[in-house]
């Protein structure tokens, strides 16, 4: 059994799309040991988006702060969830990561993301999530 000094744990979204509308999304939290094969990149004057894999959307970086590159960072374990979106809470808006944007489009995105969030942290299998985090590391 492995002991870990700096263990960072960071969650994925992954929006699953029904004719073009999000019908599911699958959160993915995943283990990092962050003393070993964590890799980075710096955030650019234009502020580009980081694009990851496991995540639907993307985060703006800032100048000259510091991000982990997840796709290259060595996961230890991880742990996956699904998450059937109510069909009031479905959108087909996407996240814009060009400019200029509809900025009414993005803000009715990001209250979407929002709910959905705030829907399936009060699940069981969402503490369900994290607890089977845990057990994996723990008989790494």
């Amino acid at each position: 059994m492995a002991t870990y000094n700096n263990l960072i744990t960071q969650e994925f979204v992954k929006e699953t799309r029904t004719d073009g509308a999000v019908t599911s999304i699958t959160i993915k939290v995943v283990a990092y040991d962050g003393d070993n094969n964590m890799t980075t990149v710096t955030g650019s004057a234009s502020g580009e988006y980081l694009v990851h894999t496991d995540s639907t959307w993307q985060n703006r970086t800032i100048e000259d702060e510091v991000y982990y590159d997840w796709d290259n960072c060595t996961a230890l374990t991880s742990q996956t969830m699904n998450y059937t979106v109510p069909e009031a809470d479905q959108t087909s808006l996407t996240q814009s990561t060009t400019h200029p944007h509809n900025h009414t489009e993005q803000l009715e995105y990001q209250t979407k993301r929002i709910a959905w969030e705030d829907s399936y942290k009060v699940l069981s299998g969402y503490d369900d999530l994290y607890s089977n985090l845990t057990t994996a590391v723990d008989a790494l």
